[in-house]
């Protein structure tokens, strides 16, 4: 089976947020530089998917690579379709998978903070694989209240 693979910008990533917690401000702007990189790489992809959505995956697989987890969401439905890149459902499934842990890290975090219950309504987009709301629904159950 394919894995989604932890690069070698990523691990870079998390070594210099090592360091940058340790007061290391080398690693700090090393960290950041690769933070910035990742999101302009997203943002622009953004914006290119509208007028050239086959070249807009390769910004979109640069971003997931890198560790900027809300690019999962954009790119599964590039291997979904098969759109700037071979159709690849396993694929597509892992990365819808992948958004949706990094929005239940996120929701975890929110409740934490109290006064929020998550909910499934309104989170789940119509037309979604029956599999992938299985998947919600049992992460969903990891939130602590």
């Amino acid at each position: 089976s394919e894995s989604i693979d932890v690069p070698d910008t990523y691990l870079a990533l998390s070594i210099y947020e090592r360091g940058a917690a340790e007061g290391d401000k080398n690693c700090a702007e090393k960290a950041n530089a690769i933070k910035r990189e990742r999101e302009k790489n997203y943002f622009d992809a953004v914006e290119l998917e509208k007028t050239m959505p086959e070249a807009a995956f390769a910004l979109f697989l640069r971003s997931v690579t890198a560790g900027y987890l809300p690019a999962h969401a954009k790119i599964a439905p590039y291997y979904e379709n098969g759109v700037g890149t071979k159709l690849n459902r396993p694929m597509a499934f892992k990365h819808y998978k992948a958004a949706v842990d990094a929005e239940i890290e996120r929701l975890k975090r929110l409740s934490a903070m109290g006064g929020f219950i998550p909910c499934p309504d309104h989170r789940i987009m119509p037309g979604s694989k029956f599999e992938l709301v299985q998947y919600y629904a049992e992460k969903i159950k990891e939130i602590k209240f």
